[in-house]
């Protein structure tokens, strides 16, 4: 399993953090690389808990 901030080429399983206008998104990739799970956060604290939360599911 990866984990990135947000690449250009998805992979099944995937663990994403991204920060758009001031919003966090943290999703998985499913089989067909279309986001699982999408979560929005007012704050990068909570985001980080859910990513780190994800990756270490995947153990």
């Amino acid at each position: 399993m990866n984990a990135f901030f947000c690449d250009a080429s998805p992979n099944e399983g995937q663990v994403v953090i991204k920060n758009e206008a001031g919003k966090w998104t943290v999703f998985t990739y499913n089989e067909r690389t279309s986001k699982a799970g999408e979560k929005m956060y007012n704050n990068e604290s909570d985001a980080l808990e859910e990513f780190i939360k994800r990756l270490r599911e995947d153990k």
